[in-house]
């Protein structure tokens, strides 16, 4: 699965929880409250079939579209 797979696959679950377009610094625009925030990973690892662990989900390159991407994309290439 390319980058640009993983991307609009990621902006498919974000459009399911939010009808706002999902920006790069995702979490700091306030486009999701924490509730949806956790949706938002439920539902990515259902949609990839991963996990988050906690570290993860607290690091920088969770907060932003770019670094959500890589960090997937990683995950599946394991």
């Amino acid at each position: 699965m390319t980058n640009n797979d993983v991307l609009t696959k990621i902006k498919a679950v974000a459009n399911k929880l939010s009808p706002s377009e999902l920006i790069e610094n995702y979490i700091e625009s306030g486009i999701f409250d924490s509730m949806t925030i956790m949706r938002f990973v439920m539902e990515l690892e259902d949609e990839f079939e991963i996990d988050f662990d906690e570290a993860e989900l607290g690091s920088s390159d969770f907060k932003t579209l770019q670094g959500l991407t890589n960090m997937i994309e990683k995950k599946l290439t394991k």
